[in-house]
């Protein structure tokens, strides 16, 4: 079973494949169990992850972190903070 989804900048591709293990249980009986292999390929921008979410969370939390700054109130006047563009090591990218 596949899963894509893709936009400009954004990609998700999760592919799931179930395989049966024939195997023997203590009375000798032929039993089967299925094993589930999960493989997950994320880019987000110019980052790619494969297989560890745990840096896309990093990623997710830190941006949910900085727009609830960026959007606090304070007083009646929106509080903004200034937003900077800056272009990250090209080096390092995780394929």
């Amino acid at each position: 079973m596949n899963l894509q989804y893709e936009t400009e900048k954004i990609g998700v591709d999760i592919r799931l494949r179930v395989e049966e293990i024939p195997y023997k249980d203590a009375r000798h009986q032929e039993k089967s169990r299925l094993e589930r292999q999960i493989e997950t390929r994320v880019r987000f921008w110019d980052f790619y992850s494969k297989n560890n979410l745990h840096e896309l969370l990093i990623i997710k939390g830190a941006l949910s972190h900085f727009m609830h700054g960026y959007w606090k109130r304070s007083g009646k006047e929106p509080y903004r903070l200034n937003i900077s563009k800056r272009q990250l090591n090209a080096s390092y990218h995780l394929a």
